[in-house]
């Protein structure tokens, strides 16, 4: 306990002050670059999107793509881009089957496990 106040004497306040500054200036040039990688992956994405030939989705159109707590703007944003009615049905279908895949699955077990 001697050795942590004899510590907490010997640093000043500007030493102090001097390390939170430091921290502090570390943080923010931290949250700014992953901002800024993120517009990059973004940007990137974009350009892959357009040279693929699809239309690329616009940022104010990704904002609907990211869960509900991430989103960071008001419902306007989330409703601005829908997806299309095919891309849906072929989503449910698709879901429908790996139920009934894991079904089959599952009735397999089970008969095997009685025998």
């Amino acid at each position: 306990m001697e050795n942590i106040l004899s510590i907490l004497k010997t640093i000043s306040l500007v030493d102090l002050a001097t390390w939170v500054l430091v921290v502090l200036a570390a943080g923010f040039i931290g949250q700014f670059g992953r901002k800024f990688a993120e517009y990059l992956i973004e940007r990137a994405r974009l350009k892959k999107k357009a040279r693929a030939g699809s239309e690329p989705l616009q940022p104010a159109e990704r904002k609907s793509e990211l869960p509900a707590g991430n989103s960071g703007g008001g419902t306007a944003d989330t409703e601005t881009y829908k997806q299309p009615i095919d891309s849906k049905a072929a989503k449910e279908k698709a879901k429908l089957e790996k139920k009934l895949a894991k079904a089959a699955v599952k009735q397999k077990k089970k008969a095997e496990k009685a025998e």
